[in-house]
């Protein structure tokens, strides 16, 4: 079971928050109450460099950190913040076509977790499942927004899709234990 939260607090900043708890063996009911769900990922900013040039200090725009709170199997969540993670490393614009909309990181974000997804889904035949709670200040409007990013699974087929939250309440939640 695990329970994210993200809140907005008054003055306009987001928090996360998770339990802690590992189920290891649902049926056996095994678990462990010391995981981390919930995850601060740096992001760097950068102009391109083209191909054999040397990176330097004048190719940086700058840093940021955005939060991360999963939901779901404890392997593919793992995964998915490694995935994040390494997408948010260095974060390449191009001046005159890229925005640093927050949702256009999203969209950033989104396509290897929807890769991750289709590739566990086609290894495994376990019903699993992993949601999550992307968060961080728009460097284009100076918010600070959040995202939920879930996998969704019919009989026939599996997509991933994302949405903001956040908008018309202060508080989400998600995970199983907000049933």
């Amino acid at each position: 079971m695990t329970l994210c939260i993200a809140r907005r607090l008054r003055n306009g900043k987001i928090e996360l928050a998770s339990d802690s708890r590992i189920l290891m063996n649902r049926e056996k009911g095994k678990y462990f109450d010391s995981g981390i769900k919930v995850f601060s990922l740096p992001a760097t900013i950068r102009f391109p460099v083209p191909v054999g040039e040397e990176e330097n200090e004048e190719k940086y725009i700058g840093t940021t950190t955005f939060g991360l709170a999963v939901s779901g199997s404890t392997l593919h969540s793992y995964l998915v913040k490694e995935s994040v993670g390494e997408t948010l490393r260095n974060l390449a614009i191009v001046p005159g076509h890229t925005s640093l909309n927050l949702e256009n990181i999203c969209d950033l974000i989104h396509e290897p977790f929807d890769r991750l997804a289709a590739d566990i889904d086609q290894a495994t035949e376990d019903r699993w499942y992993t949601h999550f709670l992307f968060t961080g200040r728009c460097l284009e409007t100076r918010q600070y927004r959040a995202f939920l990013f879930e996998l969704g699974r019919s009989q026939y087929s599996m997509g991933t899709s994302f949405r903001e939250v956040l908008v018309d309440n202060d508080i989400e939640f998600i995970g199983s234990g907000c049933i």
